[in-house]
């Protein structure tokens, strides 16, 4: 896929914080891939540089100060107008062990940052290891594992907003894991809940 598809001024900008390989993963890259661009912009960035450089630097060249949270793992966050960047650590010792950690697979996609900002490149390489193209384009919402609701209940709730947001149908594994896991919602904290039906209130709102 064309390297401008996923290019921004702001990755660019920061691409020089990043000196061991770094992937934009996650929505920005399934957004790009579905022509689902809007103002807000939402990153989310894998390293296997050292957080605690990255956040310094980040925060050099934008001039916005970063929050650390911990959520499934350590996570910088940066919030500017119309901005969130997320900034976390590899998981494992490979991209594509980090892709299957996640939950569903159209948000298991991933482009090089190095690739992104290269201008000697037309085309990039997209990490797709678990067909998350295909059931974009199939229109299906399907798990990344077996277990990728069970790591998370909160998934479930995520999983409606991306059904309703793309017009998606429930894969058979989805809706078995949503049954196993349907009660571990009460187990979630209120804010992450809320998080994710504002995201679906203002889908509506538009």
């Amino acid at each position: 896929m064309h390297r401008l598809t996923f290019f921004h001024p702001l990755i660019e900008k920061i691409s020089v914080c990043f000196q061991n390989e770094s992937y934009i993963v996650g929505g920005f890259v399934r957004d790009r891939i579905y022509r689902a661009i809007s103002d807000y912009v939402d990153i989310d960035i894998v390293t296997a540089d050292e957080l605690k450089s990255v956040k310094g630097c980040v925060e050099e060249r934008l001039s916005i100060k970063g929050f650390v949270f911990k959520r499934e793992k350590e996570v910088v966050s940066f919030f500017g107008d119309n901005l969130r960047m997320d900034i976390s650590e590899l998981h494992g010792s490979s991209i594509t062990e980090d892709l299957g950690e996640r939950d569903f697979t159209i948000n298991a996609i991933a482009v090089s940052l190095e690739d992104i900002v290269s201008p000697l490149l037309i085309e990039v390489k997209l990490i797709d290891p678990f067909n998350g193209i295909e059931d974009l384009e199939r229109g299906i919402l399907r798990p990344v594992s077996d277990s990728s609701i069970k790591k998370d209940p909160l998934r479930i709730v995520r999983g409606i907003r991306l059904k309703v947001k793309f017009d998606l149908r429930y894969s058979d594994l989805f809706l078995k894991q949503l049954r196993e896991n349907l009660e571990f919602l009460k187990d979630i904290a209120v804010e992450r809940i809320r998080e994710e039906l504002v995201k679906i209130l203002k889908m509506e709102e538009t």
